[in-house]
């Protein structure tokens, strides 16, 4: 369970770092 949450978090940072990177 614990893990599934830390990928979940990972995959969520992934998509911010990449629309931060669209939107610049």
């Amino acid at each position: 369970l614990q893990h599934g949450i830390r990928a979940g978090r990972d995959w969520r940072r992934n998509l911010n770092s990449q629309h931060r990177l669209q939107t610049s």
